[in-house]
Protein backbone atom coordinates (compact mmCIF):
# COMPACT_ATOMS: atom_id res chain seq x y z
CA UNK A 1 0.00 0.00 0.00
CA UNK A 2 2.81 2.20 0.73
CA UNK A 3 4.59 1.93 -2.28
CA UNK A 4 1.08 2.63 -4.28
CA UNK A 5 0.66 5.69 -2.73
CA UNK A 6 4.24 7.09 -2.94
CA UNK A 7 3.99 5.74 -6.61
CA UNK A 8 1.03 8.42 -7.67
CA UNK A 9 3.62 11.26 -6.32
CA UNK A 10 6.53 9.93 -8.27
CA UNK A 11 4.97 9.21 -11.54
CA UNK A 12 4.14 13.28 -10.91
CA UNK A 13 8.14 13.73 -10.30
CA UNK A 14 8.92 11.47 -13.95
CA UNK A 15 6.06 12.05 -15.94
CA UNK A 16 4.44 15.83 -15.53
CA UNK A 17 3.85 16.21 -19.15
CA UNK A 18 -0.21 15.25 -19.07
CA UNK A 19 -2.37 18.42 -18.13
CA UNK A 20 -4.67 20.26 -19.30
CA UNK A 21 -3.02 22.66 -21.93
CA UNK A 22 -3.37 21.35 -25.56
CA UNK A 23 -0.53 20.05 -26.72
CA UNK A 24 -0.07 21.41 -30.17
CA UNK A 25 -0.62 24.85 -28.98
CA UNK A 26 2.45 24.35 -26.48
CA UNK A 27 4.63 23.30 -29.68
CA UNK A 28 3.14 26.22 -31.66
CA UNK A 29 4.45 29.06 -29.22
CA UNK A 30 7.76 28.53 -28.32
CA UNK A 31 8.64 31.20 -26.77
CA UNK A 32 5.26 31.51 -24.50
CA UNK A 33 5.83 30.43 -20.76
CA UNK A 34 3.73 27.76 -20.90
CA UNK A 35 5.50 26.31 -24.11
CA UNK A 36 8.72 26.87 -22.01
CA UNK A 37 7.01 25.00 -19.29
CA UNK A 38 5.87 21.94 -21.26
CA UNK A 39 9.78 21.88 -22.60
CA UNK A 40 11.62 22.26 -19.36
CA UNK A 41 9.05 18.97 -18.27
CA UNK A 42 10.47 17.47 -21.28
CA UNK A 43 13.73 17.98 -20.81
CA UNK A 44 12.69 16.40 -17.39
CA UNK A 45 11.56 13.22 -18.01
CA UNK A 46 14.80 12.77 -19.87
CA UNK A 47 17.11 13.51 -17.45
CA UNK A 48 18.11 16.77 -18.81
CA UNK A 49 18.82 19.34 -16.14
CA UNK A 50 20.53 21.67 -17.07
CA UNK A 51 18.51 22.47 -20.06
CA UNK A 52 15.17 22.17 -17.76
CA UNK A 53 16.43 24.81 -15.42
CA UNK A 54 17.44 26.63 -18.45
CA UNK A 55 13.57 26.84 -19.45
CA UNK A 56 12.80 28.01 -16.32
CA UNK A 57 15.32 30.70 -16.34
CA UNK A 58 13.88 31.98 -19.48
CA UNK A 59 10.05 32.24 -17.67
CA UNK A 60 8.67 35.32 -16.32
CA UNK A 61 8.68 36.52 -12.85
CA UNK A 62 4.91 36.35 -12.54
CA UNK A 63 4.75 32.54 -14.33
CA UNK A 64 7.35 31.58 -12.21
CA UNK A 65 5.67 32.83 -8.83
CA UNK A 66 2.94 30.34 -9.62
CA UNK A 67 2.30 27.82 -7.21
CA UNK A 68 2.77 24.14 -9.43
CA UNK A 69 5.57 25.98 -11.66
CA UNK A 70 7.74 26.00 -8.30
CA UNK A 71 7.27 22.64 -7.56
CA UNK A 72 8.44 21.80 -11.30
CA UNK A 73 10.90 24.12 -10.58
CA UNK A 74 12.25 22.44 -7.62
CA UNK A 75 11.94 19.22 -9.20
CA UNK A 76 14.24 20.33 -11.91
CA UNK A 77 16.92 21.85 -9.45
CA UNK A 78 16.28 18.28 -7.05
CA UNK A 79 17.19 16.21 -10.38
CA UNK A 80 20.72 18.07 -11.15
CA UNK A 81 21.31 17.08 -7.19
CA UNK A 82 21.19 13.95 -8.22
CA UNK A 83 17.89 12.86 -6.63
CA UNK A 84 16.30 9.10 -8.06
CA UNK A 85 13.03 9.72 -5.57
CA UNK A 86 11.92 6.22 -6.22
CA UNK A 87 15.24 5.20 -5.91
CA UNK A 88 16.04 6.42 -2.69
CA UNK A 89 12.60 5.48 -1.54
CA UNK A 90 13.36 2.13 -2.45
CA UNK A 91 16.54 2.40 -0.78
CA UNK A 92 15.30 3.50 2.62
CA UNK A 93 12.42 1.46 2.49
CA UNK A 94 14.22 -2.08 2.32
CA UNK A 95 17.20 -0.81 4.12
CA UNK A 96 16.28 1.68 7.23
CA UNK A 97 15.03 -1.46 9.83
CA UNK A 98 18.73 -2.76 9.84
CA UNK A 99 20.97 0.18 8.56
CA UNK A 100 21.02 3.65 10.16
CA UNK A 101 20.04 6.85 7.90
CA UNK A 102 22.84 8.96 7.77
CA UNK A 103 24.85 5.88 5.96
CA UNK A 104 22.30 4.99 4.29
CA UNK A 105 21.88 8.94 2.67
CA UNK A 106 25.79 8.84 1.86
CA UNK A 107 25.84 5.73 0.03
CA UNK A 108 22.94 6.60 -2.27
CA UNK A 109 24.90 9.80 -3.39
CA UNK A 110 28.38 8.33 -4.12
CA UNK A 111 30.76 10.75 -5.61
CA UNK A 112 28.29 13.88 -5.18
CA UNK A 113 29.62 17.01 -4.16
CA UNK A 114 28.65 20.52 -2.29
CA UNK A 115 27.98 21.69 -5.94
CA UNK A 116 24.96 18.72 -5.73
CA UNK A 117 24.03 20.16 -2.51
CA UNK A 118 23.65 23.07 -3.23
CA UNK A 119 21.09 22.58 -6.11
CA UNK A 120 18.79 19.77 -3.71
CA UNK A 121 19.04 23.55 -1.18
CA UNK A 122 17.87 25.13 -4.07
CA UNK A 123 15.08 23.41 -4.55
CA UNK A 124 14.21 22.91 -1.00
CA UNK A 125 14.02 26.83 -1.01
CA UNK A 126 11.49 26.91 -3.99
CA UNK A 127 8.78 24.67 -2.50
CA UNK A 128 9.49 26.76 1.47
CA UNK A 129 8.77 29.69 -1.06
CA UNK A 130 5.29 27.98 -1.35
CA UNK A 131 4.75 27.81 2.36
CA UNK A 132 6.88 27.13 5.40
CA UNK A 133 4.05 25.95 7.17
CA UNK A 134 3.52 22.16 6.47
CA UNK A 135 0.00 22.18 6.78
CA UNK A 136 -0.45 24.97 4.31
CA UNK A 137 1.19 22.51 1.72
CA UNK A 138 0.05 19.46 -0.34
CA UNK A 139 0.91 16.06 0.44
CA UNK A 140 2.71 15.55 -2.85
CA UNK A 141 4.95 19.03 -1.78
CA UNK A 142 5.39 17.63 1.29
CA UNK A 143 6.45 14.19 0.19
CA UNK A 144 8.92 16.51 -2.37
CA UNK A 145 10.49 18.22 0.17
CA UNK A 146 11.07 15.35 2.14
CA UNK A 147 12.90 13.61 -0.32
CA UNK A 148 14.84 16.34 -1.83
CA UNK A 149 16.27 17.05 2.07
CA UNK A 150 17.65 13.78 2.64
CA UNK A 151 19.16 13.86 -1.16
CA UNK A 152 21.17 17.19 0.19
CA UNK A 153 21.94 15.18 3.16
CA UNK A 154 23.61 12.33 1.37
CA UNK A 155 25.00 14.66 -1.19
CA UNK A 156 26.64 16.74 1.82
CA UNK A 157 27.96 13.26 3.37
CA UNK A 158 29.24 11.99 -0.09
CA UNK A 159 31.45 15.01 -0.39
CA UNK A 160 32.91 15.56 3.73
CA UNK A 161 32.82 11.97 4.79
CA UNK A 162 33.44 9.91 1.94
CA UNK A 163 35.59 12.33 0.24
CA UNK A 164 38.84 10.25 0.35
CA UNK A 165 37.75 6.77 -0.80
CA UNK A 166 33.95 7.43 -2.59
CA UNK A 167 33.27 3.99 -1.87
CA UNK A 168 30.00 4.88 0.22
CA UNK A 169 31.31 4.05 3.49
CA UNK A 170 32.89 6.60 6.31
CA UNK A 171 36.35 7.73 5.50
CA UNK A 172 37.86 6.50 9.01
CA UNK A 173 39.70 9.74 9.34
CA UNK A 174 36.41 11.65 8.78
CA UNK A 175 35.91 13.66 12.21
CA UNK A 176 32.45 15.50 12.07
CA UNK A 177 33.60 17.72 15.56
CA UNK A 178 36.40 19.41 13.15
CA UNK A 179 34.94 22.36 11.47
CA UNK A 180 37.34 22.26 8.28
CA UNK A 181 36.73 20.75 4.86
CA UNK A 182 39.23 17.99 5.67
CA UNK A 183 38.80 15.16 7.17
CA UNK A 184 35.96 17.47 9.29
CA UNK A 185 32.79 19.39 7.77
CA UNK A 186 32.35 23.37 7.23
CA UNK A 187 29.32 24.90 9.60
CA UNK A 188 28.05 26.45 6.26
CA UNK A 189 26.90 22.34 5.60
CA UNK A 190 26.48 21.41 9.43
CA UNK A 191 23.66 23.53 9.42
CA UNK A 192 22.26 22.69 5.65
CA UNK A 193 22.41 18.72 7.38
CA UNK A 194 20.46 20.49 10.51
CA UNK A 195 17.56 21.81 8.54
CA UNK A 196 17.76 19.11 6.02
CA UNK A 197 16.92 16.49 8.72
CA UNK A 198 14.31 19.06 10.46
CA UNK A 199 12.54 19.80 7.03
CA UNK A 200 12.29 15.91 6.20
CA UNK A 201 10.84 15.06 9.55
CA UNK A 202 8.26 18.25 9.90
CA UNK A 203 7.21 17.26 6.04
CA UNK A 204 7.22 13.65 6.53
CA UNK A 205 4.87 13.92 9.46
CA UNK A 206 2.63 15.80 7.29
CA UNK A 207 2.41 13.91 4.67
CA UNK A 208 1.40 10.72 6.94
CA UNK A 209 -1.26 12.72 8.48
CA UNK A 210 -2.72 13.81 4.66
CA UNK A 211 -2.41 10.15 4.36
CA UNK A 212 0.25 9.98 1.47
CA UNK A 213 1.99 8.13 3.35
CA UNK A 214 1.82 5.50 6.26
CA UNK A 215 4.15 3.62 8.41
CA UNK A 216 6.77 4.97 6.77
CA UNK A 217 10.33 3.34 8.68
CA UNK A 218 12.23 6.81 7.09
CA UNK A 219 9.86 9.14 9.39
CA UNK A 220 10.43 6.90 12.36
CA UNK A 221 14.13 6.96 12.21
CA UNK A 222 13.86 10.85 11.54
CA UNK A 223 12.00 11.38 14.90
CA UNK A 224 14.55 8.90 16.65
CA UNK A 225 16.74 11.04 16.37
CA UNK A 226 14.69 14.44 17.42
CA UNK A 227 13.86 12.75 20.40
CA UNK A 228 17.49 11.47 21.22
CA UNK A 229 18.17 15.35 21.39
CA UNK A 230 15.57 16.50 23.25
CA UNK A 231 16.50 14.36 26.16
CA UNK A 232 19.89 16.17 26.00
CA UNK A 233 17.80 19.49 26.47
CA UNK A 234 15.76 21.38 24.65
CA UNK A 235 18.38 24.03 23.24
CA UNK A 236 19.95 21.23 21.47
CA UNK A 237 16.74 20.40 19.43
CA UNK A 238 16.88 22.29 15.98
CA UNK A 239 13.95 19.28 14.86
CA UNK A 240 11.72 22.28 14.00
CA UNK A 241 14.14 25.11 12.36
CA UNK A 242 13.86 25.76 8.66
CA UNK A 243 16.20 28.59 8.47
CA UNK A 244 19.84 27.54 8.20
CA UNK A 245 21.34 31.44 9.87
CA UNK A 246 18.87 30.86 12.74
CA UNK A 247 20.50 27.70 14.08
CA UNK A 248 22.13 28.12 17.19
CA UNK A 249 25.33 27.37 18.66
CA UNK A 250 23.90 24.19 20.77
CA UNK A 251 21.93 23.40 17.46
CA UNK A 252 24.75 23.60 15.59
CA UNK A 253 26.95 21.00 17.90
CA UNK A 254 23.68 18.54 18.25
CA UNK A 255 23.88 18.15 14.53
CA UNK A 256 27.51 17.40 14.69
CA UNK A 257 26.42 14.87 17.65
CA UNK A 258 24.12 13.48 15.13
CA UNK A 259 26.63 12.66 12.24
CA UNK A 260 29.46 11.42 14.61
CA UNK A 261 26.86 8.98 16.16
CA UNK A 262 27.54 5.22 15.55
CA UNK A 263 24.73 3.58 17.18
CA UNK A 264 21.73 5.45 15.89
CA UNK A 265 21.16 7.55 13.16
CA UNK A 266 24.96 8.48 12.38
CA UNK A 267 28.17 8.18 10.08
CA UNK A 268 30.95 7.76 13.11
CA UNK A 269 34.27 7.87 11.78
CA UNK A 270 37.45 9.26 13.77
CA UNK A 271 35.44 10.46 16.84
CA UNK A 272 32.14 8.70 18.06
CA UNK A 273 29.66 9.00 20.18
CA UNK A 274 26.01 7.68 21.79
CA UNK A 275 23.16 10.05 20.31
CA UNK A 276 21.03 8.00 22.07
CA UNK A 277 22.91 8.34 25.60
CA UNK A 278 21.66 10.79 27.96
CA UNK A 279 24.12 10.57 31.31
CA UNK A 280 27.88 11.22 31.07
CA UNK A 281 28.21 7.66 32.18
CA UNK A 282 30.43 6.03 30.01
CA UNK A 283 32.13 9.18 29.26
CA UNK A 284 33.53 7.14 25.76
CA UNK A 285 30.30 7.75 24.37
CA UNK A 286 28.40 10.61 25.28
CA UNK A 287 27.98 12.94 22.69
CA UNK A 288 28.14 16.05 24.93
CA UNK A 289 32.14 15.14 26.24
CA UNK A 290 33.47 13.62 23.03
CA UNK A 291 32.21 16.97 20.40
CA UNK A 292 32.69 20.63 22.44
CA UNK A 293 33.28 22.84 19.76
Amino acid sequence: MLKNKIFIYLFTFHFALLGCSNILDEFAKKDTDEALLFEAKKNMNDSQWNLAIANFNDMSADFLAKREVKLQHAKAYAGRCGLDLLQLFEDLSTNLATGRLYPLLMSAFTGATTTNADDCAQAEALILSISTAPGSRTTEENTTLAFISFAKMGAIFAAFADEGTADGITDTDFDACQNNTTPGISETYVREIGIGLALASNSLAAAVSGGGLSGADELSSVQDACTALAALGATYNFCDETDPAALTANQVKAIRWTMMDNQNIGLGGANTCNIAQTAASPAASFCPLQCVP
